[in-house]
């Protein structure tokens, strides 16, 4: 364009977005190698002009250690890249399918990537380091700092290998009380919400035969905003693409599904009618497309007024997106097109929306709460209303979950923080070490009795969360003859609000005294 300001990257610029542009492990691999030639270059210098002078052994070991460390951290980052793929179709090509078990293992190491390739590049610098100093120092002494770096890499080995252990531990806390806490919950909410997705085109299908099948103009715009952008179409992740942030938990996570579902009846879609003018002239078919457009122009700009003005328009409704009303006026529409003008529905009326019959009847067993082989427009409304709180209940739950986890870490990481700073005196200076430990018992002993208690409340209080968990985010038990709502829980207390609408706080270290906890959806009741 003439006249304009043409912006040119720079030459270092260009050669990072050039960079940028390649897979993965070949910038990793270009790396390596500019990196090795880099660091090797005072090692040439030395060697081509022949110096003799007394720095020149530290400069040679120096030079070919550091890059040893380079291209050997290079090598680790792609082979520990390329483990966990290579790994998984091994196991496929040899069983034909990958166990849950062994996709267990490779997410967890997936997640602790970072700490096992720290943990090996260290060892590569240890080793090559003793390899390195022993060719080099072979017919003399070394200079003495090497003992220093010596015990430096020894403690950060240590270090690395008490990191590790800290987060494959987490990594398996994390897994097993997601698998015996939420799983089957997270398992049989997705296909809930999948049913949902499936039965919701049941709309379309109505809609191709109310309206004229040969209409040729294309639908309006508010017309694609109701029907076109259906929940169905969104991303999936892990929860079946229905979980926002937390943050965003009561709203984002609904709107995608509740507020599409609902807001048929807000649109209005005008029939063709063709008629004479004069009697004789009858419109041709651009003239009927331009009337229609200016008649879906005015309703849709009547529409933004009324949302815009009226009190209790759609856009003043953001805070009941999601809510039990919602649920109510999704399975209202969902049963009246599926029904079809009958008063209860059967396993037959779901199998034009699903792949196979199975299917159809499997997501029909989710909604006939009775088991009697028909569904009421009562069980309908019950079945959606139950999946809408299931799923605001699991948002929560795992919110907290995620919560209860990071101060797990904390406390993890602190004592191993405890452990590194021992070894690390150990490894410098052992024996003043082992001579001072007598008199720190003292210090310990009196810390003992100061938090001595907090800390066993915070040890009960990780082995009812993590090893026992009776509850989870929504479920409805009884403690001590009084029923309550789990609300939210955490590392160290849970919130439960009584049938009279009482919240009430109990520390989960006094929890995990009580006789007994009775979960009443645990118990199928």
């Amino acid at each position: 364009r003439k006249g304009a300001k043409v912006t040119r990257a720079r030459r270092g610029r260009k050669v990072y977005l050039a960079c940028l542009r390649l897979a993965r492990p070949v910038r990793i691999f270009l790396a390596g190698l500019i990196g090795t030639a880099i660091c090797l270059v005072p090692f040439i210098v030395v060697t081509a002009t022949n110096n003799t002078s007394s720095a020149r052994a530290q400069v040679v070991v120096w030079s070919i250690w550091i890059a040893i460390i380079w291209a050997a951290g290079c090598g680790t980052f792609l082979i520990v890249d390329w483990v966990p793929p290579v790994a998984l179709r091994l196991v496929i090509a040899v069983y034909g399918k990958a166990p849950e078990i062994v996709k267990t293992y490779i997410e967890a190491f997936m997640a602790t990537t970072l700490y096992v390739k720290l943990v090996l590049c260290i060892t590569w610098a240890w080793i090559s380091l003793g390899g390195v100093l022993a060719i080099q120092y072979s017919s003399y002494s070394r200079p003495g700092y090497w003992r220093t770096v010596f015990k430096v890499i020894r403690a950060l080995f240590a270090t690395s290998i008490i990191l590790l252990v800290e987060k494959v531990a987490l990594q398996f806390v994390a897994i097993n009380f997601h698998k015996t806490a939420v799983k089957d919950r997270l398992e049989q909410n997705q296909k809930a919400l999948k049913a949902l997705d499936k039965l919701h085109e049941s709309k379309y299908l109505m809609q191709k035969r109310r309206f004229n099948p040969i209409r040729s103009r294309p639908v309006s715009p508010g017309y694609k905003q109701a029907y076109g952008q259906h929940a169905a179409k969104q991303s999936r992740d892990g929860l079946g693409g229905y979980f926002a942030p937390p943050q965003q938990a009561d709203t984002n996570a609904h709107s995608q599904v509740a507020e599409k579902h609902g807001a048929e009846h807000h649109h209005h879609h005008p029939h063709m009618h063709l008629h004479r003018n004069d009697g004789t002239h009858t419109p041709t078919e651009r003239e009927v497309q331009k009337r229609e457009r200016k008649t879906n122009v005015a309703s849709q700009i009547s529409e933004a007024i009324a949302m815009a003005t009226m009190k209790g328009s759609k856009l003043y409704k953001g805070n009941q997106i999601g809510s039990q009303r919602s649920a109510r006026k999704l399975a209202k529409l969902l049963f009246n097109n599926l029904s079809d003008h009958k008063s209860t529905l059967v396993a037959e009326d779901f199998v034009p929306y699903f792949k196979s019959e199975e299917e159809a009847r499997e997501a029909f067993n989710l909604f006939d709460a009775d088991r009697n082989g028909d569904i009421s427009k009562e069980e309908m409304r019950e079945a959606v209303q139950r999946i809408y709180r299931e799923r605001r209940a699991l948002s929560t739950s795992l919110k907290d979950m995620s919560s209860a986890i990071s101060k797990l870490d904390g406390v993890l990481m602190f004592i191993g923080l405890i452990i590194v700073v021992f070894i690390w005196l150990l490894i410098f200076n052992g024996d003043s070490t082992v001579s001072n430990i007598v008199p720190l018992s003292t210090f310990v002993v009196g810390f003992s009795f100061i938090f001595g208690n907090s800390a066993k409340n915070i040890f009960e209080s990780m082995i009812f969360i993590f090893a026992t968990h009776p509850y989870d985010v929504g479920d409805l038990v009884c403690i001590d003859e009084e029923w309550m709502f789990v609300k939210e829980f955490g590392l160290l207390s849970t919130t439960f609000r009584t049938t009279v609408n009482a919240e009430i706080v109990a520390p989960n270290a006094m929890l995990a005294t009580k006789k007994y906890i009775y979960n009443s959806r645990r118990s199928g009741a």
